[in-house]
C-alpha cells in the first residue's frame, strides 16, 4: 500500500510540474491572436487539479470537504471534537 502512495504521489508531482511548466512557456511565449475562452478553462482545470489530488489526504486527516461545482468552491474544514 505504501508503494502505490509513493507512485500516486510522484505521478501527481510530475503531471503538475508538467502542468505549471506549460504555464509558463505559454505566459513566456504567448500565442498570436487571440486566446478562446477553451484555454483559459483548461487552465482553471489545470490550477483545481492539485486541490482535488489532496482530497483523499484530507480526508485521512479527519477534515470535512464540501465542494459546489457552480462558481467552484471548495471548503475544507477540521472535524469538531478532535
Amino acid at each position: 500500500m505504501l508503494k502505490v502512495e509513493i507512485w500516486t504521489r510522484i505521478v501527481f508531482y510530475i503531471t503538475l510540474l508538467s502542468a505549471v511548466a506549460l504555464m509558463i512557456i505559454s505566459i513566456l511565449f504567448p500565442p498570436e491572436g487571440q486566446i478562446h475562452t477553451s484555454v483559459l478553462q483548461g487552465c482553471t482545470i489545470l490550477l483545481l487539479f492539485a486541490t482535488v489530488a489532496q482530497v483523499p489526504d484530507f480526508i485521512k486527516a479527519g477534515h470535512s470537504i464540501k465542494v459546489n461545482k457552480g462558481d467552484t468552491q471548495i471548503e475544507i474544514t477540521k472535524q469538531e471534537g478532535e
